[in-house]
């Protein structure tokens, strides 16, 4: 009973430790049509260690996003 209770308070230490950034990027990626697992991920990449592209891209209207997004993945390649 001890262990059960002390796993569950070390994943709400993990969850409570998560930027938050990252899951409102995570979630505006999931929500652009037509993304694939290895899109999402790639977007993580750009955006996740870059405070100043995820500000500018979660500012951008849903109908930018996208475009924005694949723009900035092609520079990288």
């Amino acid at each position: 009973m001890l262990l059960m209770g002390m796993v569950e308070a070390a994943k709400e230490v993990v969850v409570a430790l998560r930027p938050q950034k990252c899951d409102k990027i995570e979630l505006a990626l999931t929500q652009l049509p037509g993304m694939t697992e290895d899109d999402i991920l790639d977007g993580m990449d750009l955006l996740g260690p870059d405070p100043q592209l995820a500000e500018t891209f979660l500012g951008l209207s849903d109908e930018r996003k996208k475009g924005w997004l694949w723009r900035r993945l092609k520079r990288t390649m």
